[in-house]
């Protein structure tokens, strides 16, 4: 019996830890409008093709949790650090999916469709 209990003890904490990664990657219904929303930008300035405006969502989507993510779990400079290096990440893959003419397009569209994140800094008066 306590070999059991062990094992469903362990089960169950196992299937927890992979409810709550599986929930975290689950876009939320206003999440899932913020990509839409962004897509339909992007597939219209950057004169996507179907199967790029397929792929291109897909990647955005996933950028977007893990920013997401990032966005909960950090704060300050650290956050921002995180958030710039994923956003170099997904440069790279987006250069994969987009001609030159798109991906340079993108670049100069991205900061003002996709803001990375304002670092509020308190100063002290003296």
């Amino acid at each position: 019996m306590n070999s059991f209990k062990k094992i469903s003890v362990f089960t169950v904490f196992v299937m927890c830890s992979f409810c709550g990664s599986l929930y975290a990657q689950i876009a939320t219904v206003q999440q899932d409008s913020i990509i839409n929303t962004l897509t339909e930008s992007y597939t219209e300035k950057l004169a996507l093709t179907g199967k790029q405006e397929v792929i291109f969502k897909e990647k955005l989507q996933t950028f977007f949790m893990e920013k997401e993510q990032l966005r909960q779990e950090m704060r300050g400079k650290d956050k921002l650090k995180a958030l710039y290096e994923l956003g170099k990440q997904e440069n790279g893959k987006m250069r994969n999916v987009l001609t030159e003419e798109q991906f340079d397009l993108y670049l100069r569209l991205k900061p003002s469709l996709q803001p990375l994140e304002e670092l509020h800094v308190k100063y002290n008066k003296q």
